[in-house]
């Protein structure tokens, strides 16, 4: 109610004139960090994953071992297994956890969690959050005033405020109160918020035009996680036709180069900012891992690689599918092996399968041909092809989150051993990209004249998939949290930030066929629930992994979906 008297009064700077948050924008984004973290408090004496002894013990690890030591520490099965600069971040979370409790940088193959340890790792997942919320401030600010363009010329200086603060608030949901983030992050214990942060202030600097700080923000967090090498192929493309050929979002040449020379595929090419990027780049590897190499030589980073990269002992998929092309094909070859066996009995027999075993390591398929890591990077790069082509053609800095998303969705259905909570690097970006969307948030007056025109199925289309990969992507993480206790938490924690996020967005007639199809699919989720929670035990008792197995194929469907939508509406743009 506050925003709208100041919207209504028209007293808002318009977002050009904007040297920082106005007076309504600092408290809305004072309201959300207290919300945030008081939400997220709440949440510390629920159910916690093995993720936690596994971060309890990195802490032991750095703090205990000398840096060499440090990928070569086997006492506990939870081994360091990310690169350097995450490493280096749980040193630095060690040297406050004798505040709390100096037990837990004690290394032990047996758990470790007294309430003090519990209490630091909660406290430091929340603390590092604020990556994230400043990196969506930052992103907030950087695209005000483009979320209510639109056909209507009456938009006034009130409603264009009043649309900034909306905005805010939408953006704040899907990034800093994501849901996704609340179970996996401050429920199951990871430290996604703070990764994804880094991200997200790395498309932020792309948004204003910062370039070079961009991508040597993006090479910090390939060696935080390399589970972000997904989006390099992007960034490669986009500041190589971008920073280094000086080619704008309208496939021109933008801006004097220093040091030009021709070349026949690449036009003009800046071999000055080419050399400073690539600099920047390596100097920045090479913090990461010098230290490693000066205190254990090849053998040292070697170590880490084979870490980071545990090929031999994964399989293609996760012991729970990430809903993706692989749990389909799982499920087809199961099937088909079922299907072979009864209409053949005795004349024909299939080799029998292990794919519903509930196992990381190597699975063998009874009909369909093995899959090999090397498949699986083959089609993730001709998935992302289309993209990569769109991004050299017209590198635009407001379409980089929706190219960035839709390259990790690409990764997401098509690589190899994907982990379910790598969807929250699709569905961050995404949002980001809503922002961008021209009408998004619209007045009720602005709405009304819009349908008038015809001017909103573009809305409608992106809103619509952005909803439908939404609900999906959070739901398909309820069974990571798989205790009784936590139930009700989860499904109103999902239900109610879903309902927000669909109230605060323009998706066009409420009897639209998309509107429908998305409503309908998405009370789909609510029976598969009911099935795991009461039907499964009662009935199927006998069947383990069945429940799992529908979460999988049900929610891979609107995944595919929704990704299909926003590919089609690429190409089609």
């Amino acid at each position: 109610a506050c925003h709208r008297r100041r919207g209504g009064s028209g007293g808002g700077k318009m977002a050009g004139e904007l040297k920082g948050p106005e007076p309504g924008g600092a408290v809305t984004l004072a309201s959300f960090w207290v919300l945030g973290g008081t939400l997220k408090m709440m949440l510390w004496s629920l159910y916690r994953s093995t993720d936690f002894e596994v971060h309890r013990n990195w802490l032991a690890i750095t703090s205990s071992r000398p840096l060499g030591e440090w990928y070569f520490e086997d006492t506990s099965q939870w081994t360091l297994d990310y690169p350097p600069f995450f490493a280096y971040f749980e040193w630095l979370l060690s040297k406050f956890a004798p505040l709390f409790d100096p037990g837990m940088l004690t290394i032990s193959a047996e758990p470790y969690a007294t309430a003090p340890t519990i209490l630091f790792q909660r406290l430091t997942v929340v603390a590092t959050d604020t990556v994230l919320f400043l990196g969506a401030a930052w992103y907030w600010q950087s695209s005000r005033g483009n979320n209510g363009k639109g056909k209507s010329k009456s938009t006034s200086r009130g409603s264009s405020t009043l649309r900034d603060h909306r905005t805010l608030v939408l953006l704040m949901l899907l990034t800093f109160l994501n849901p996704g983030l609340l179970l996996v992050d401050h429920i199951h214990f990871q430290y996604n918020g703070f990764l994804l942060g880094i991200l997200v202030v790395s498309i932020c600097q792309i948004r204003k035009g910062n370039d070079l700080m961009a991508g040597i923000l993006f090479a910090a967090l390939l060696n935080f996680k390399h589970i972000f090498l997904y989006v390099a192929p992007l960034y490669f493309v986009y500041l190589f036709r971008r920073y280094c050929c000086h080619i704008g979002p309208d496939g021109g040449r933008i801006g004097p180069g220093r040091v030009p020379t021709r070349l026949l595929l690449f036009g003009t090419l800046d071999l000055g900012n080419l050399a400073v990027l690539g600099v920047c780049v390596l100097a920045t590897f090479a913090i990461a891992f010098v230290p490693f190499f000066a205190a254990g030589g090849a053998e040292g980073i070697l170590q880490i690689f084979r870490r980071m990269f545990p090929f031999e002992g994964r399989g293609l998929c996760h012991a729970y599918w990430a809903p993706n092309v692989w749990a389909l094909y799982n499920i087809l070859d199961k099937v088909l092996e079922i299907a072979l066996n009864r209409w053949y009995a005795g004349t024909y027999s299939t080799p029998k399968s292990n794919i519903t075993k509930g196992l990381v390591e190597s699975i063998r398929h009874a009909v369909l041909p093995a899959v090999k890591p090397g498949h699986t990077a083959l089609l993730t790069l001709i998935a992302m092809g289309p993209i990569l082509w769109c991004t050299w053609r017209r590198p635009d800095p407001k379409q980089f989150a929706k190219y960035a998303g839709l390259c990790t969705a690409m990764s997401f259905l098509f690589g190899w051993h994907v982990h379910e909570k790598a969807i929250l690097t699709v569905t961050l970006p995404l949002g980001l990209a809503l922002l961008e969307v021209d009408g998004l948030l619209m007045t009720a007056r602005d709405k009304k004249e819009e349908f008038k025109e015809g001017g909103s199925s573009r809305i409608c289309w992106e809103t619509e998939a952005f909803l439908l990969l939404y609900i999906t992507a959070n739901a398909s993480l309820l069974p990571l949290i798989f205790t009784t206790f936590e139930l009700p938490v989860k499904v109103c924690l999902l239900v109610g930030h879903y309902c927000c996020v669909a109230a605060s967005i323009e998706t066009g007639p409420w009897d639209s066929i998309l509107v429908l199809l998305r409503r309908f699919y998405s009370l789909g989720f609510l029976f598969v629930q009911i099935f795991q929670s009461i039907v499964q035990p009662m009935i199927f008792s006998d069947y383990p992994f069945l429940p799992l197995l529908l979460w999988s194929a049900y929610s891979s469907i609107g995944v595919i979906v929704s990704i299909s939508m926003y590919l089609y509406g690429l190409l089609e743009r």
